[in-house]
C-alpha cells in the first residue's frame, strides 16, 4: 500500500511538473525530465484509451442490461401465455375424457350385435308386415258380418219362394 501511495505521490509530482512545463511553455528537449515527460504523455494517452474503452464497455453493459430486462419481460409474458394455453389444454382434455366416458356408458347400454340378430330372427318369424291393425280387423269383421246378413237374407228369400 505504501508503494502505491509513493507511486501516486511521484506521479502527482511528475504530472504537476509536466503541467507546469506545458503552462510555462518550457519544453525540455533532453535529459531525464524529457523521458519522464514522454513517459507521462504515453501514460496519459494510454489512460485516455482506457477511459474510452471503459466508457464503451459501460455503454455496452448498460445496453446488455436493458436488453436482458426486455428479454426477461418477454419471457415472462411468453411463460404466462404458455401457462394459460396449458390450462386450456388440460380443461379440453378433461372434457374429452368426460365425453369418452359418456360414450363408453352409452355403448354399454346399446344393443349388441348378437341381441340384434335375435330380434331380427323373431321379426322374421312373426313377420309383422302381415299383421293388421285393429281398425282393419273391425272393417274386415264388419264386411264379413254384412256379407253374412246379405247371404242370410237371400237364403230367406229363396226359402220363401220355395214355400210358395
Amino acid at each position: 500500500m505504501a508503494n502505491i501511495n509513493f507511486l501516486n505521490a511521484n506521479t502527482n509530482d511528475i504530472t504537476k511538473q509536466h503541467m507546469n512545463a506545458i503552462n510555462n511553455k518550457k519544453i525540455v528537449t533532453s535529459g531525464p525530465d524529457q523521458r519522464v515527460l514522454e513517459n507521462m504523455s504515453e501514460i496519459n494517452r494510454r489512460l485516455k484509451l482506457l477511459e474510452t474503452s471503459l466508457r464503451t464497455l459501460r455503454s455496452k453493459v448498460e445496453t446488455l442490461e436493458k436488453n436482458q430486462i426486455e428479454n426477461n419481460k418477454d419471457n415472462r409474458r411468453d411463460i404466462r401465455t404458455l401457462e394459460q394455453e396449458n390450462d386450456e389444454i388440460h380443461t379440453n382434455m378433461r372434457e374429452v375424457k368426460d365425453h369418452v366416458k359418456l360414450i363408453a356408458t352409452e355403448m354399454q347400454n346399446a344393443a349388441k350385435e348378437e341381441d340384434l340378430k335375435v330380434i331380427k330372427n323373431y321379426l322374421n318369424l312373426w313377420n309383422p308386415v302381415k299383421f293388421t291393425s285393429q281398425n282393419q280387423v273391425k272393417k274386415i269383421a264388419k264386411d264379413v258380418f254384412e256379407e253374412m246378413q246379405r247371404e242370410q237374407a237371400r237364403t230367406i228369400r229363396r226359402l220363401d219362394k220355395y214355400k210358395q
